[in-house]
This record gives C-alpha cells, structure tokens and sequence, in this order.
C-alpha cells in the first residue's frame, strides 16, 4: 500500500489494514440443544448444490457445548450440527446438536445447551455494523469507497483466533466417548495448562453427522474432555479447523 494504515503482530503479520474487512462478531449467546444455529437465518450465504457452502463467501460460527452445571472433568462431551438442506432461499440451515430422531441418542452427557458466536466482515452476508456516533469514542477504518473495514463500535465483545487444526491421522475405524466412526481423520487441540477447555470454540461450519444403512457412522465434530483441556477434532477428510476464543 502507498498510503493508508497497516498494523501488523508481533510475528509480522498485518491484522487492521486499510484495504481488507475485519471479522466482527455477528451475534453470540446460548442455544437449546435441536435449535437454529446462528443468527439472522441460521444459513450460509452462496451455498452450492447439496449444502457445499462456499466458506470464503461466508460467516463464520463458532460454539462449544454449555451446562449451567458444568461437566464432569472425565467426561466426553459430544460438539455436534445437524446441517438441513432447503430450498434455494434457506439453502443450508443448522441446528445445535445431532438429529436423534433419525440418527440415535446422543451419547452421555447430552449437552442441554450451546454458547456460541458468529463472525463476518462488514457489509458482507447482509452483515452492516452499527454506526458509531458523534458521543463515541474508539478507533475505526475506512476503504477508500468509505466502507466500514473496522470499528471498535461494534466490540462489546470480539473473537479471536487460538489454534489451526487440520486432522491428518487416519484411522478406518475410531473410537472416542462411546461412539465408533468410520474412515476418519482425527487431530487433538490442547488448551495451555490452568485454562478451561469449555472456553475455546470450534468452527462449525462443516459439521455434519451421518449413520449409513450398516450403521457405520461418519462426521465432522469435535469431542470435549475437560481432564486433559483436549478438542479432538473428527472429519471425514482433512479439512482446516478453526479454535476460537471469545473476548469480552
């Protein structure tokens, strides 16, 4: 850039430009179990055919599962999406949680609830935020068309990024929390030592959770367990997962 702002991190990378949005929170809060995941119209905007979503076109959801009592520090703790595909308008409409309905009980404990965020850039998915006003005060970034980039505005509360996972480990058949999955890859995430595992989110977008006529069964998901402050991320293939953490 020949003029503008950039700041950059401490490993040199630039985060707040004056040229590229910046993912703010969308929404957040605590869902039922079985309920629309998200907010606004709980979809994916430009979905494909057949629910592929088109991620770079997209917000981005984040949960983990939630119990006002806390779960036990051995247990597994199953983080599931049942994804539906509608029509055109809805196109790919999520619910916290599996179906059971059609594809068993969850393993105990069943989460009861969800805590979870929503991230998009400005003026992205239907997603304008909130204009600031002459009593504001803060810090915000313009384009050069005069579209909000960032704005501290909108930071009542801001997510931030804590780990990458990519499951590279394949196993034909793998066994966690009570439950068998078939031809998955599998990655860990371990939060640092004295922190809460039930204070890191994943990225759920491509969540899924499948039982076939052989009743083998095959998913996206993580699975929870608070002892050893792991996330172990199950997949179908190699995707990227995203551990996020929610700032307030």
């Amino acid at each position: 850039m020949s003029y503008g702002i950039e700041i950059k991190n401490v490993d040199n990378n630039a985060i707040i430009d004056g040229e590229n949005p910046q993912f703010l929170i969308r929404g957040a809060g605590t869902a039922n179990f079985g309920s629309i995941a998200g907010t606004g119209y709980g979809t994916i905007p430009n979905s494909g055919n057949s629910g592929n979503g088109n991620l770079l076109g997209s917000d981005f959801l984040f949960g983990v599962p939630y119990s006002s009592s806390g779960f036990s520090s051995t247990a597994y703790v199953h983080f599931e999406c049942t994804r539906i595909v509608g029509a055109v308008l809805s196109r790919l409409v999520r619910r916290w949680g599996r179906n059971e309905s059609n594809q068993g009980s969850t393993p105990s404990p069943k989460p009861p609830s969800y805590k979870w965020f929503q991230v998009a850039p400005p003026n992205s998915n239907g997603f304008t935020p909130p204009a600031s006003l002459s009593t504001d005060y803060g810090f915000e970034v313009y384009s050069s068309s005069g579209d909000t980039l960032f704005t501290t505005a909108q930071l009542v509360a801001f997510g931030t990024l804590h780990g990458i996972i990519t499951p590279t480990t394949f196993s034909t058949s793998f066994s966690i929390g009570g439950e068998t999955y078939s031809s998955a890859y599998t990655a860990t995430f371990i939060s640092p030592s004295g922190t809460d595992i039930y204070d890191y989110y994943v990225h759920c977008n491509d969540f899924v959770y499948e039982i076939n006529p052989g009743n083998l069964r095959f998913a996206i998901k993580a699975v929870y367990h608070g002892q050893s402050r792991t996330i172990t991320i199950i997949s179908t293939s190699p995707f990227t997962f995203l551990i996020g953490f929610i700032r307030t």
